[in-house]
């Protein structure tokens, strides 16, 4: 029954084109980050009235490195990709709630479970899909057009993974509010107030000279623009990744037997 739900899942997001949407919105960022170079770089070239120091600052910031390809890569995923998925997601669960969807499939016996397992899973699915395919598309180029600098190779796959991890901690976080709320404002708005003024204050608070951001699940969030390996401190990655874990793995079986409810009526 559960093979069933999720064969259901998937032709549904790919109905309501949201797997379509997420995608093409993956690559356009992943495309647009290296395009900016191929639209500035001629711009470095030319000449400037002043010192120079103009010249210099922009001939930096657009220079064929690793480090500035990750950079705004990061800046567009972080900025616009995450942000549109939170809000494309905020609905998935009360919408159906609250239009009985699930009535007619738990009258025929299928069990709640499997319906909020197969919609979680399949979402997971789905923008993993989008993000890696666009990671790929811009690991290929960078390593194709791009030098290596402080960013190795091997820093630019870390940081693709913890944006990865990121990116399904905040999916996770709008789906099962909304789940459990049944409210899809409060879940965007937990996760929009979270990732604008949480990460902010996190990160400008300090335990032993460690960010406090890097002991909490939102360390991934951190990690993914970080140019040295130098810069992760060992202990705080290693609570980080317990926390994480525990984080997803309860909010998920949390909310699975949470929404064995019936939807509420109009």
């Amino acid at each position: 029954m559960f093979k069933q739900c999720v064969k259901k899942e998937i032709l549904e997001q790919l109905r309501n084109k949201k797997f379509y949407v997420f995608l093409v919105l993956g690559i356009s960022m992943a495309v647009l980050s290296l395009l900016i170079f191929a639209i500035m770089r001629p711009i470095t070239q030319m000449s400037f009235p002043d010192d120079g120091m103009m010249k210099e600052m922009l001939l930096q910031l657009f220079s064929l490195t690793y480090s500035n390809s990750l950079g705004y890569f990061m800046s567009f995923m972080l900025t616009y990709f995450l942000l549109v998925v939170v809000i494309m997601l905020r609905n998935s669960f009360s919408k159906e709630m609250k239009n009985h969807s699930w009535v007619l499939p738990t009258c025929l016996g299928v069990k709640t479970d499997y319906i909020v397992a197969s919609k979680i899973l399949v979402t997971f699915l789905n923008v993993s899909v989008a993000y890696l395919s666009a990671a790929l598309i811009h690991f290929i180029a960078t390593i194709s057009f791009f030098k290596p600098d402080v960013v190795s190779i091997y820093n630019l796959i870390f940081s693709y993974f913890a944006f990865y991890l990121t990116l399904i901690l905040f999916v996770c976080l709008t789906l099962c509010i909304d789940a459990l709320t049944k409210n899809g404002a409060i879940s965007c708005a937990v996760n929009i107030i979270l990732l604008i003024i949480g990460t902010t204050i996190l990160e400008s608070t300090y335990i032993h000279g460690v960010q406090l951001i890097h002991y909490t699940p939102l360390a991934f969030y951190s990690l993914s623009i970080t140019e040295s390996f130098k810069d992760i401190n060992t202990i705080a990655i290693t609570i980080a990744s317990l926390t994480y874990a525990l984080v997803v793995a309860g909010l998920i079986f949390f909310t699975i037997k949470k929404c064995r409810i019936k939807p509420e009526k109009a």
